[in-house]
């Protein structure tokens, strides 16, 4: 998986990180903290696998998503206002290639969007949603 959102995203990760699946999910957790038996709640929810592909979790890409590649860079605060409402935006100039992409604004992750031939479908869940 670290090969994958490394060659997707342009992700480095710390050494100390462990991503493993855990059923459809995977989860990434540190492996030198001493979790006393608690190995199932430990670490942070990585994505999941979709009929479209991994999909990074907003949680994951806000800890660890500042990558290099397949980041959809938003210029304006209405369209971020508008994304954030669970609306999609068309997005122009973007080397982003179709597939899930890092939301940008000010150098902030917003979390995970679908392009789509230009247009952006929110992938933010509703419980982040602030608008």
């Amino acid at each position: 998986m670290k090969n994958y959102l490394k060659k997707r995203f342009g992700i480095s990760f710390p050494p100390y990180l462990i991503i493993e699946k855990r059923g459809k999910r995977y989860i990434a957790y540190n492996k030198e903290i001493n979790y006393n038996g608690k190995e199932d709640t430990r670490g942070i929810i990585v994505g999941k696998e979709t009929a479209l592909g991994f999909k990074p979790s907003t949680e994951f890409l806000q800890m660890y998503g500042y990558g290099t590649r397949n980041i959809v860079f938003i210029n304006h605060l209405n369209d971020v206002k508008r994304i954030m409402k669970g609306e999609e935006i068309e997005v122009e100039n973007t080397y982003a290639t179709n597939g899930y992409v890092i939301i940008m604004f000010n150098h902030t992750i917003i979390g995970c969007g679908l392009l789509k031939d230009k247009k952006l479908i929110n992938q933010i869940p509703k419980s982040k949603r602030v608008f």
